[in-house]
């Protein structure tokens, strides 16, 4: 992706968390229950946007995956959600310093 197309893709994926975070307060907190419903709400959402917007869909996929591997067990599930809270920690710093 270029620079405005991962913009679109990182904005998505953070404005869909806020969204949540205002909703259900700070992730920590969530109950597994309330990160599965989240993250089928999210892919619904994903799956309707893809054909306006495909990058904020991916985003707003990209944060329901997250969710859901969460509620999972196991050394894959846990490497893999650092690896996404990682790269999200990254495309913010990125995306702000330009």
């Amino acid at each position: 992706m270029d620079g405005p197309q991962r913009h679109v893709f990182t904005r998505a994926y953070h404005l869909a968390k806020k969204h949540l975070e205002d909703t259900l307060g700070e992730y920590g907190d969530w109950k597994k229950d309330d990160q599965v419903h989240a993250a089928k709400a999210l892919m619904n959402n994903a799956r309707k946007a893809v054909d306006a917007e495909p990058r904020g869909a991916m985003g707003i996929a990209l944060l329901g995956l997250f969710l859901e591997i969460n509620t999972l067990r196991g050394k894959e599930a846990v490497q893999l959600s650092a690896q996404i809270d990682q790269w999200y920690g990254r495309a913010l710093k990125n995306d702000l310093a330009k």
